[in-house]
């Protein structure tokens, strides 16, 4: 039977990034996914600067990138609110190539990967039986990390009551319909938005309860009234925009990513605290297997951090993004740029230290 420090459960961004950091440190790692890779994730693949310097900080630079923009169009239904021309760089991935080269940093690097594998794990025992091609093997672990998204299994041995509250859907834009801005139409839809990105077209809200089948409906009048051919296969898939994980480490078991609850309830943006919670886990657990330093203390600490940001952003989404709000908002060029720079692209906003601009014109709507 073999041996591993860690057994990681999911190898999408937040999987593969831990699982190299904790590689290159010397930690003995196995990353465990049910799908054949390369394989199709559902994802509006728009990666901010924070995020690209945390892929940087992790992997070094990525070619793949499928478009590039600095431009940004935001919509209260149809009508444009605001816009720039000259915003933070948004780029966009192909989820299916960009995880695939996230896990192959891990496999070159002599990590022991199995993909298309069934895991059952008895974590009494600290033991995974992992089923492969027709094939059985048993490995022991010391630390388990549930890497494994939104509708997580290895989440239920921490909290099995918590759920993903949010739903998104989208489909691929063919080339001849693609533009090189950022758009985000709000009001369409409730608690959330539809988006259309430089290679996609989506739309996600953050409460969906039993409106998916109308957010489905919405997302084909928003197509038909612009043009975009939909009539393509439209993938779904849930978001946890609930609240996080409230203590996301216990006995030996970690969670990371969404299967954390780690995504920005503004937004929807995953990608970024998916790689930040890598790098706080690495810590840890490195910390932990070489110094036998407490892990579930030390952890649980540092994802408050995370916790806190996410709250903030819950905050603002339901002190601004609301109809009547939005539907008389006109945001110049100055405060469109600040939105982009240090609310989406960044997390350096203060209310207290927000543009004059900002709080004016709030104040007159409000």
């Amino acid at each position: 039977m073999k041996k591993f420090d860690v057994a990681i459960i999911g190898a999408g961004p937040a999987g593969a990034a831990l699982a190299y950091q904790l590689h290159k440190n010397g930690i003995s790692t196995c990353l465990i996914d049910k799908a054949a890779f390369p394989r199709k994730k559902l994802c509006g693949g728009l990666v901010t600067n924070k995020t690209y310097e945390k892929i940087n900080e992790i992997f070094g630079e990525y070619h793949g990138y499928v478009a590039k923009s600095h431009k940004i169009r935001f919509f209260a239904e149809y009508k444009e609110i605001g816009s720039s021309d000259n915003c933070s760089t948004f780029r966009s991935v192909d989820r299916k190539h960009f995880d695939m080269w996230c896990v192959n940093f891990f496999k070159n690097s002599g990590g022991a990967f199995f993909d298309d594998s069934k895991a059952c794990f008895n974590h009494d025992k600290r033991e995974i039986k992992i089923e492969r091609h027709g094939k059985t093997k048993k490995i022991k672990y010391k630390v388990l990390v549930g890497a494994d998204g939104a509708l997580s299994t290895v989440r239920k041995l921490v909290d099995n009551k918590y759920k993903p509250s949010g739903f998104c859907i989208e489909a691929k834009i063919p080339k001849k319909w693609q533009g090189d801005s950022v758009n985000i139409y709000f009001n369409l839809l409730k608690d959330g938005y539809i988006w259309v990105f430089p290679n996609n077209v989506g739309a996600g809200t953050r409460n969906a309860k039993k409106d998916k089948k109308k957010i489905i409906t919405e997302f084909n009048k928003f197509c038909k009234k612009n043009g975009i051919n939909s009539r393509q296969k439209i993938s779904g898939a849930a978001i946890p925009c609930s609240k996080p994980v409230k203590r996301p480490c216990q006995n030996h078991i970690i969670l990371i990513g969404d299967a954390a609850g780690l995504v920005d309830s503004m937004t929807g943006e995953g990608l970024y605290f998916a790689f930040l919670s890598s790098q706080i886990a690495a810590k840890c657990i490195s910390n932990h297997i070489k110094n036998e330093a407490p892990l579930e203390t030390s952890f649980n600490r540092e994802i408050k951090k995370i916790q806190t940001t996410i709250k903030r952003s819950d905050h603002i989404c339901k002190a601004f993004l609301r109809k009547p709000f939005l539907q008389n908002m006109h945001l110049d060029t100055a405060i469109v740029n600040y939105v982009c720079d240090n609310v989406i692209s960044n997390y350096n906003y203060n209310l207290k230290r927000a543009p004059i601009g900002i709080i004016k014109h709030c104040k007159k709507i409000l």
